[in-house]
C-alpha cells in the first residue's frame, strides 16, 4: 500500500519479484505516526504450491518456511517502534 508522503499514519510496503528465479524482496516501513505495531504483508505474485524461505534481515536466525498460498494470504510483520523498517528476502 502506498500513501501520500505527508500521511505518516500508514504503513508502506514495496516488493520486487524476479519471475526468472521466482524469488523476491519486500521492504516494509512503519511510518512515524502509524498506531498499529503489526501489518499484514501479502505477496500475490508467488506460486501457491511452492514453499519459500522468508528471512527478515533484522532477524536472520528466525527464517520461516511458508507456502506461496500462505504468502498470498499474508503474514504478520511486527515493528515495535515507529520510523522503523524490515527487509524480507523470499527464496525457494
Amino acid at each position: 500500500p502506498w500513501s501520500a508522503p505527508e500521511d505518516g499514519s500508514q504503513w508502506m510496503a514495496f516488493a520486487y519479484h524476479d519471475p526468472r528465479t521466482d524469488e523476491a524482496i519486500a521492504l516494509v516501513f512503519r511510518r512515524e505516526t502509524a498506531a498499529n505495531d503489526t501489518f499484514v504483508l501479502r505477496l500475490p505474485f508467488l506460486a501457491d504450491e511452492k514453499t519459500y524461505i522468508v528471512t527478515d534481515d533484522n532477524r536472520p536466525d528466525a527464517s520461516r518456511r511458508l507456502t506461496g498460498a500462505a504468502l498470498r494470504a499474508g503474514f504478520e510483520v511486527k515493528l515495535a517502534n515507529p520510523r522503523t523498517s524490515a527487509l524480507f528476502r523470499i527464496v525457494l
